[in-house]
C-alpha cells in the first residue's frame, strides 16, 4: 500500500523533521501555527484534522521503514494523544492503552525518532 502525502502533509512533514533532527518536541497549536493549517486546538475537528495529518505522515513513514514522526508531537501537559498510540496499534506496535498505560513505547519512539533524523540530517 503506496501512501502518498498531500502539499499540507508534505510541509508538516518537513517541520516535523526539522524537530526530531534537532532532538525538540513541538506542541500541537505551535505545529499548526508553524504550518499555517489554521487549526484550533479547543476545537474537537481540529484535533480531528491535524490528527489525520499526523496519521498519514507516520503511516508513511513506518512503510519507508522509518518510526513515528509523529512522536515529536505533544500536547502541552508534554504527552501525546490517543491518536498516536491507536495509529501505533494499527501499525503493530501492540494494543494501545498497554502502549500508553506504560508511557514507555512513546519514549522509546521519540528517542528512536531523534536519532534517526539526527542521523540522518548529518549525513
Amino acid at each position: 500500500m503506496e501512501i502518498a502525502l498531500t502539499p499540507e502533509e508534505e510541509r508538516v512533514r518537513d517541520i516535523l523533521i526539522s524537530v526530531a533532527s534537532a532532538r525538540n518536541m513541538i506542541y500541537y497549536t505551535e505545529l499548526c501555527r508553524k504550518a499555517a493549517l489554521k487549526l484550533d486546538m479547543g476545537i474537537p475537528a481540529d484535533r480531528g484534522k491535524i490528527g489525520s495529518i499526523l496519521g498519514n505522515i507516520s503511516s508513511y513513514e513506518h512503510e519507508l521503514g522509518h518510526p513515528l514522526l509523529s512522536s515529536v508531537v505533544v500536547t502541552v501537559n508534554g504527552e501525546q494523544g490517543d491518536g498516536f498510540f491507536k495509529l501505533a496499534e494499527g501499525l503493530g506496535y501492540g494494543n494501545w492503552q498497554k502502549l500508553k498505560k506504560g508511557r514507555r513505547f512513546e519514549y522509546d519512539m521519540m528517542n528512536k525518532t531523534h536519532d534517526f533524523w539526527a542521523k540522518y540530517k548529518a549525513e
